[in-house]
């Protein structure tokens, strides 16, 4: 996910061209052709396999943090074509279903900075954090009038970004300058700057234990900060470009996609260890846990599917067929649904977690990135990385 920023601007000025109807109709193409790290790390997918991910700025700097792994960027194809690797014990896809006209529709279009990747909610105070990854800023939305009231400043090329409600503290991992920046949330000012591995993209947060689990794509590894003094008690490795995580705080476990090896790291949050591999679709890279149902959703980009993991047996028990390019996703415990971004359909899907299957899908939402779930307001917010934009879709 690493790119030149003239190449970066370039492709976002043509989708809106072409999304306005200023251009004629021509492939999503155009806005990928994104390599992807290969850390040469064996059992990996090899480059000539790895498929186009959605573009990310390349700024030409010398790294602040010390890391052993400097990713070689690599091509990928722009949709998937191939088929996922075999998975011993792995249910075979059921059929996409047709969507349906509810219950999902877009309420409000906010427009944010350049390119926003990831999306973070604190339902407590309603506020939504988006990381700008070609702004080098996050926005801060206020839910209930779907405005952005501040701009933070933060590291170079932001993609993750995670907030603990218990103590008012955003957490954005800076992917380019191998930084994790930590924001006041209750005065929006960047508060400390916390070194990590190489190339942190994804970030979660366990309030619980008021931990914080870095992803780092480069370095094969998890960072995990300690919220309370900002320091990194442990670096963890992990399998071949690890790309999303999330935290169950009801088990104390820690899931990691890694989208060189099509499989999830589950760690021990107490050890800070890798327990189980779960083995999973093609190049996984976005997770999210059910921590009502202990079941782990494992959108996998390639093959266009959803693993569904029992987290306490850490077997994959279903694999739900979706839309093209899943890049991120979402869960809202409270009704039991699921919501998948799908970056090269430009929609969003809406999954019922019991039966496993795709409700309704929300068209229009360009290059479809981050998402995150208010469930106290029934409110979806998706990051529009085509139209720098996020998306307010009622559940």
């Amino acid at each position: 996910m690493r790119r030149q920023p003239w190449i970066f601007l370039l492709s976002a000025v043509l989708i809106a061209l072409l999304v306005t109807g200023c251009l004629p109709s021509t492939s999503h193409e155009a806005a990928l052709g994104t390599p992807r790290p290969s850390s040469g790390t064996a059992g990996a997918t090899p480059p000539s396999a790895i498929a186009q991910r959605p573009t990310l700025p390349t700024p030409t700097l010398t790294s602040t943090a010390t890391s052993t792994a400097t990713p070689t960027d690599t091509p990928r194809p722009a949709t998937p074509t191939s088929a996922p690797p075999t998975s011993t014990g792995t249910p075979t896809a059921t059929a996409a279903p047709v969507p349906t006209a509810a219950p999902g529709r877009v309420l409000a279009t906010i427009a944010v900075g350049i390119t926003p990747s990831g999306v973070a909610v604190n339902a407590t105070t309603g506020r939504v954090y988006v990381a700008n990854s070609a702004s080098d800023t996050i926005s801060v939305i206020d839910g209930a009038t779907d405005r952005v009231i501040a701009t933070v400043a933060v590291g170079t090329t932001p993609v993750g970004v995670a907030v603990n409600p218990t103590t008012a503290r955003v957490y954005v991992a800076n992917s380019h300058d191998n930084t994790v920046t930590v924001v006041d949330a209750a005065r929006d000012r960047v508060i400390a700057t916390i070194p990590v591995g190489a190339h942190p993209e994804s970030i979660a947060v366990d309030a619980t234990t008021n931990r914080v689990y870095v992803a780092n794509v480069g370095g094969n590894s998890v960072s995990a900060i300690d919220g309370a003094t900002d320091r990194v008690l442990a670096t963890v490795p992990v399998g071949s470009n690890p790309e999303g995580v999330a935290v169950n705080p009801a088990t104390n476990r820690v899931y990691v996609a890694n989208v060189g090896d099509n499989s999830v790291s589950a760690i021990d949050g107490a050890s800070n260890r890798v327990i189980a591999t779960i083995h999973t679709g093609g190049q996984p890279d976005a997770v999210a846990v059910n921590t009502t149902t202990d079941r782990v959703y494992v959108g996998n980009y390639l093959d266009s599917t959803v693993s569904v993991i029992d987290g306490a047996a850490d077997k994959v028990v279903a694999t739900i067929a979706g839309e093209a390019g899943p890049f991120g996703i979402g869960v809202n415990p409270a009704t039991d649904r699921v919501y998948v971004a799908n970056y090269l359909a430009n929609n969003v899907s809406v999954v019922d977690g019991v039966s496993n299957r795709a409700i309704v899908t929300v068209p229009g939402v360009v290059g479809a990135f981050g998402v995150a779930v208010n469930s106290r307001t029934s409110r979806l917010y998706v990051a529009s990385s085509g139209h720098n934009s996020v998306a307010v879709i009622r559940e």
